[in-house]
């Protein structure tokens, strides 16, 4: 098994599909899969991150959703047990950001600054909520949440 804090929190699994045992996972990055393979996930079924290989995979890029089919997971029940779960890549089994592309993840500890109030203060976390994801910062004892979309 495997610390959590190393590894990229790629997504969550959503539900189950299907009548083999396949997962939707929800990513956090749209087209990570589109662009790139991947082997293998990593699942904390609870204590550390187990690695799944990946039999098969299809992309949904309309709803940024993931189909997923693990080795050794072949029925609803079985994948029933992973449901909700976050879902993790190797560091080393990530692309290499090139130019102004960036994973979300790699924002935590950069200085926001705005055109109104000038620095706000170094983003602390990315936060998962239900509808997109949330960069938390600390200015002054306050929170202050902005939306991470690309806009």
């Amino acid at each position: 098994m495997t610390k959590i804090p190393d590894y990229y929190q790629a997504g969550q699994i959503q539900k189950t599909h299907g009548v083999k045992g396949e997962v939707l996972v929800a990513l956090h990055e749209p087209g990570l899969f589109v662009n790139y393979t991947f082997e293998v996930i990593f699942i904390n079924p609870g204590g550390g991150l187990v690695p799944f290989f990946i039999s098969s995979f299809s992309f949904n890029a309309s709803k940024n959703i993931l189909i997923l089919q693990l080795e050794g997971i072949d029925d609803p029940d079985a994948a029933s047990a992973f449901i909700h779960q976050p879902v993790f890549l190797s560091p080393d089994s990530l692309p290499k950001p090139n130019g102004t592309r960036f994973f979300i993840h790699e924002v935590i500890g950069f200085t926001v600054h705005d055109q109104k109030y000038g620095e706000l203060g170094p983003v602390k976390e990315v936060l998962d909520l239900p509808m997109q994801q949330v960069f938390r910062i600390l200015k002054n004892d306050r929170e202050i949440l902005i939306p991470a979309v690309e806009d």
